[in-house]
């Protein structure tokens, strides 16, 4: 617990840059918090045999996480996106809003600071961080401080906003689920997404 509470208490000072602003010259911590961001996602997309890795070779945050897999049972940074199971979401869990502090910490150490918008993009960090314009029950408000995150990264920043640009829609996502649990169908057709209520 005591990790994640200092990693939220950096978040919110890092957005206090008349208190704080010296956070931003910091490059090691903006460094260890996109390494301990990918590293949560890679958790989400490799599973369990990541797990083994992250216990021989990391310590800190990283034996963090691999404690709170173990005692939770399952991936517990899988993003919870359906209506149906947010009760089933504990706030008191150990790494409850890690991943959203993580990005809320990145994010405002990126604002209007050119040399960490670089270092975020040549981390390979910007589509890490559109991967979380998701809705998330174990990451409340994740979705807002991706979105914060992303327009402070181009501010000022042709080449992140050429990285943006580069990209193409491959589809509905893969978590477009919580749509049609809401009574919304959404398709793509050419390069547009249409949206209409269920049933019509």
């Amino acid at each position: 617990h005591l990790i994640v509470k200092q990693l939220e208490a950096l978040g919110m000072a890092s957005g206090l840059q008349d208190l704080y602003g010296l956070l931003k010259e910091d490059k090691d911590l903006l460094t260890v918090s996109l390494r301990a961001y990918q590293i949560c996602y890679i958790i989400v997309v490799l599973g369990n045999c990541i797990m083994l890795v992250l216990k021989s070779f990391f310590i800190g945050i990283y034996f963090m996480l691999y404690i709170s897999w173990e005692k939770a049972g399952n991936n517990t940074f899988a993003a919870v996106t359906k209506v149906t199971e947010r009760d089933k979401v504990d706030p008191s869990h150990p790494v409850y809003g890690l991943k959203r502090d993580l990005i809320k910490l990145i994010g405002n150490m990126v604002y209007q600071h050119r040399a960490n918008q670089d270092m975020v993009r040549e981390m390979d960090g910007i589509a890490l961080i559109l991967d979380q314009t998701n809705i998330d029950g174990r990451n409340p408000f994740i979705t807002q401080w991706a979105v914060l995150a992303i327009r402070n990264l181009c501010d000022n920043n042709q080449e992140n906003k050429a990285v943006l640009a580069s990209l193409k829609m491959e589809g509905l996502d893969r978590n477009a689920s919580i749509l049609e649990e809401m009574g919304i169908n959404a398709e793509v057709r050419g390069d547009k997404v249409y949206v209409k209520p269920s049933g019509k």
